[in-house]
């Protein structure tokens, strides 16, 4: 699964824009953003393994949102984030862009 470029996440209301480069590893890095905040992948904190996805952002507000989720049949990616401090702080996200075969 090659997630290189700029993806959507549409999570409780909030549309994230994540620019993620994916190394030959499955390895990610990348910036994310969203009206509110902005900030980058925490370096060797994530990656792409067979239909996972897994990330760590650290937003400048201070806050570091884990994303986990995967491909579904629809070739469309889906989880769940949260706040790492405040691991009762979820959000289910999902994406409406397709995988590229």
């Amino acid at each position: 699964m090659n997630v290189n470029g700029k993806w959507v996440f549409h999570q409780g209301g909030v549309d994230v824009t994540f620019d993620l480069v994916q190394d030959q590893d499955g390895g990610l890095t990348g910036s994310g953003s969203w009206s509110g905040d902005s900030g980058t992948l925490e370096t060797g904190g994530g990656g792409v393994f067979e239909n996972d996805i897994f990330f760590t952002v650290n937003w400048r507000s201070g806050a570091h949102g884990r994303y986990q989720g995967s491909r579904g049949p629809d070739r469309r990616l889906s989880g769940v984030t949260f706040d790492i401090a405040h691991p009762e702080n979820q959000a289910l996200w999902f994406t409406t862009q397709a995988i590229p075969d």
